[in-house]
């Protein structure tokens, strides 16, 4: 697969997780969905991690790497690998739900933002489908605010998209040395690059809780 073709990498960081990647893998539906690719990153396994994700390998769409132990460093070798012109981070017992992510993409304005924020997937809960543009400095200052108000729902990088360009050009990685906050310090980087936002109002990401 040529890179131009690829449309989203999902790096999926995998630390002994046997007994639920594959669920992850099979969630993205790459046999429909060809313009993905998977890049599962196991981190320090002491299970059989690495001989399950052996054994999803796909030369087109899953690859495997290994990284030392830590989700920030899998999760930097996996962006150091992307191929795809977006970047989604799946954590390996949780899932997407792939005909929502298609959604975004169906539609020529998800071109134009740098950043796309779905929602986690809630019981009992109804969703729009609407979308929300932030772009200028004001509104993405009024973002930092609220993401601070609630760093754990809404200062954190699942179930965002990032353009990979952004994060290569302003050189924005995961703080290694931290083992805690890391998501709120790189999501908080992204906006302080004044990216356009684009909220989208589905879910796109099911959280498991192991």
């Amino acid at each position: 697969m040529a890179q131009s073709e690829v449309l989203v990498s999902i790096i999926v960081p995998a630390y002994n997780a046997e007994l639920f990647l594959e669920k992850a893998i099979s969630s993205l539906n790459l046999h429909k969905n060809k313009s993905w690719e998977a890049i599962i990153v196991e981190n320090g396994s002491s299970d059989k991690t690495t001989i399950v994700a052996n054994g999803l390998q796909d030369a087109d769409q899953i690859r495997l790497f290994h990284s030392d132990k830590g989700v920030s460093c899998a999760r930097n070798v996996g962006i150091n690998h992307a191929r795809g012109r977006w970047i989604l981070f799946l954590d390996a017992d949780d899932t997407v739900l792939s005909e929502n992510i298609e959604k975004i993409f169906d539609n020529n304005w998800a071109e134009k933002a740098d950043v796309i924020i779905g929602r986690y997937k809630e019981k009992n809960e109804s969703y729009r489908g609407t979308t929300e543009i932030l772009n200028g400095s004001k509104a993405i200052q009024d973002y930092i605010i609220t993401c601070m108000n609630d760093p754990t729902q809404k200062c954190n990088a699942t179930a965002v998209f990032f353009k990979r360009k952004m994060l290569v050009k302003s050189n924005i990685l995961f703080d290694e040395s931290l083992s805690h906050a890391e998501d709120s310090l790189f999501f908080l980087k992204v906006l302080l690059t004044s990216p356009r936002i684009l909220i989208y109002d589905l879910p796109i990401y099911e959280v498991y809780y192991n």
